[in-house]
């Protein structure tokens, strides 16, 4: 019995560009407008002028440790003792 497979590699939507971090090229020149614009009222009102909405208004989020994993290798309190 022959078996063989097929590997599908850099597969992208059509309308997709990934760039990277040193490449000037943008997706077109209305979403370079939108970065620009973006880029300006950040320089001029700071960092926290503008968020996505999907960030939300009011941040209620705080961590929950409740689950996490002992850290024997990073605290001393934390390495367990055995008495005998």
């Amino acid at each position: 019995m022959c078996r063989c497979g097929v590997i599908l590699t850099e597969l992208s939507p059509e309308d997709t560009l990934q760039t990277n971090l040193f490449t000037d090229e943008y997706y077109d020149d209305g979403k370079k407008g939108v970065m620009q614009a973006l880029d300006r009222v950040t320089a001029e009102w700071g960092r926290d002028a503008l968020k996505h909405a999907r960030e939300g208004l009011h941040q209620g989020w705080r961590m929950r440790q409740n689950n996490r994993s002992p850290r024997y290798t990073t605290r001393w309190a934390e390495v367990p003792v055995v008495k005998g």
